[in-house]
C-alpha cells in the first residue's frame, strides 16, 4: 500500500511538473523575442533618419537658446535637412514641449548629434531596466521572479517600446523618474524626490495625469519642488531671450494644438471617428475622470495601487496620445498581475489590452482590418474603455483588494 501511494504521488508530481516546463518554454520563447526586439530597436535607433523625435527636441532646445522657438515655428519653420554635416543635428523644429522641458535637454547640444544619439539610446535602455526594477520593488515583491521576467519580456518585445527607442521618445524615461520620485518620497527624501519628479514632468502630457497618485499618498513636497524648478527654469529661459515666460508657455500649447492630429483611442480621436463634436469628447472625458475621483474618495484609506492603475488608463485617453505611449500599460499590468489570483477578470482585461496595444497593433498597416477606424480599432477602444470601467468599479467596491496599503505619508 505504501509503495502504491508513493507510485501515485510520483505520477502526481510528474503531472504537476509539466506546467512548470511549459512555463519555462514560454518564458524562453518570450526572452528570445524580447532579445531580437531589443537588438532591432537599438540598431534602428542609430540610423541616420532615426531618433527623430529626440533630434527634434534638441533642435527646438537649440533655437530656444537664441529666440522664441514657438513664435519662430509660426513665422519661419525649421524643416529637416539631411544634407547637413554628419556631426550636425539633421532634424527640424516642432516645439510642442514646454520651455522648461526644452531647457533640461539643452546639455545634449554640447555634444555632436551622433554622440547625443548614442547617449540617449544608452539612457533609454538604462531607464527601461530601472523602470522594471522599480516595478518589481513596488508592485511584485510577493510574486515569483518568473512573473517579473514575463512582464519584462512582454514590454521589451512590444511595438510601443520599440517605437519609443527607435524614435528617441521620452515616455520610458518619464515613467522611470515618476516611480523613482515615489520611491525617494517613501524614503523621506522629498528634495531628491522633487528633482526626480521634475525630470518626469518633462513629458507632462502623461505624468500630470498620474500626479493624483502621489497626492493620495500625501507626497506634496516633491510636487511643490518639481513645479518650483519648472517655474524657475521657465523664468530663466525667458530672461535669457528677453521674452515673457507666460507667453512662452502659451506658445508651446499653441504649437501643440496645431500639430496634434488624431490620437489613438483618446476621447477626441473616438469622437472624430464617430463624427461627434469636440464637446462630446470633453464631456465624456470629464465624466470618466469624475467617476474615478468619486470612486476613489468614497473609501479610506484609498487603494493607491488600484488608483494608479485607473489613472494610467485615464492618462492615455483624456488628451492626445499616440500608440507608443501605451507603454503606460506596464503599471496596471504589474498591479493586476499581483492580484491575479483574487481578481482574474481584472488581470485578463489588462492583459487583453497589453496584447492588443503592445503586439497586435504592430501589424496595423498590414491590413485594412487593423487600420484606424476599422474593426480592430473599435475592438481596442471597447477593450480599453471597458477595462477602465472595470477599474473604476474595483476602485469603488474594493472587493478584490489584496495588497496591504502602503504608507500614505511622504
Amino acid at each position: 500500500m505504501a509503495g502504491r501511494r508513493r507510485g501515485r504521488g510520483g505520477a502526481l508530481n510528474r503531472r504537476v511538473a509539466v506546467p512548470g516546463r511549459v512555463r519555462l518554454l514560454v518564458l524562453a520563447l518570450l526572452a528570445v523575442v524580447a532579445a531580437v526586439s531589443v537588438l532591432r530597436a537599438s540598431s534602428n535607433a542609430l540610423e541616420v533618419h532615426a531618433s527623430h523625435d529626440f533630434a527634434n527636441l534638441l533642435k527646438s532646445a537649440e533655437v530656444l537658446q537664441q529666440e522664441d522657438v514657438y513664435r519662430r515655428w509660426f513665422t519661419a519653420m525649421i524643416d529637416d535637412d539631411y544634407t547637413r554635416a554628419p556631426s550636425s543635428n539633421p532634424a527640424g523644429s516642432d516645439p510642442t514641449y514646454a520651455p522648461s522641458s526644452l531647457a533640461l535637454l539643452m546639455p545634449f547640444n554640447l555634444m555632436s548629434w551622433p554622440a547625443a544619439q548614442k547617449l540617449w539610446l544608452a539612457l533609454n535602455l538604462g531607464f527601461t531596466a530601472g523602470l522594471l526594477l522599480l516595478c518589481r520593488r513596488r508592485f511584485l515583491t510577493q510574486e515569483p521572479r518568473w512573473v517579473t521576467g514575463a512582464i519584462a519580456a512582454l514590454l521589451l518585445s512590444s511595438v510601443c517600446w520599440r517605437n519609443i527607442v527607435m524614435n528617441g521618445q521620452l515616455a520610458i524615461a518619464a515613467l522611470f523618474f515618476f516611480l523613482l520620485a515615489a520611491e525617494l518620497g517613501d524614503r523621506r527624501r522629498p528634495l531628491l524626490a522633487g528633482a526626480s519628479l521634475m525630470l518626469a514632468l518633462v513629458k507632462y502630457s502623461l505624468i500630470l495625469f498620474l500626479l493624483p497618485w502621489l497626492i493620495a499618498r500625501r507626497q506634496w513636497l516633491p510636487i511643490i519642488v518639481a513645479a518650483g524648478i519648472h517655474v524657475v527654469l521657465t523664468i530663466l529661459v525667458a530672461a535669457r531671450i528677453h521674452e515673457n515666460p507666460v507667453a512662452l508657455v502659451l506658445g508651446s500649447f499653441d504649437v501643440g494644438k496645431r500639430l496634434a492630429m488624431k490620437g489613438y483611442v483618446d476621447v477626441g480621436a473616438l469622437a472624430g471617428h464617430a463624427g461627434l463634436p469636440a464637446a462630446v469628447a470633453l464631456g465624456v472625458g470629464l465624466a470618466l475622470a469624475g467617476a474615478a475621483a468619486w470612486a476613489a474618495l468614497r473609501h479610506r484609506p484609498i487603494d493607491t495601487d488600484l488608483l494608479l492603475a485607473t489613472l494610467s488608463f485615464l492618462a492615455f485617453i483624456l488628451i492626445y496620445h499616440r500608440a507608443y505611449d501605451g507603454v503606460v500599460l506596464l503599471l496596471p499590468l504589474c498591479i493586476a498581475a499581483a492580484r491575479r489570483a483574487q481578481d482574474p477578470a481584472l488581470a485578463a482585461a489588462v492583459l487583453g489590452n497589453v496584447v492588443l496595444v503592445w503586439w497586435v497593433s504592430s501589424a496595423r498597416h498590414w491590413s485594412v482590418w487593423l487600420e484606424d477606424g476599422g474593426p480592430f480599432y473599435w475592438l481596442l477602444a471597447a477593450t480599453w474603455y471597458g477595462t477602465l470601467g472595470l477599474l473604476i468599479m474595483r476602485l469603488d467596491g474594493r472587493a478584490y483588494s489584496t495588497q496591504p496599503q502602503r504608507a500614505e505619508a511622504a
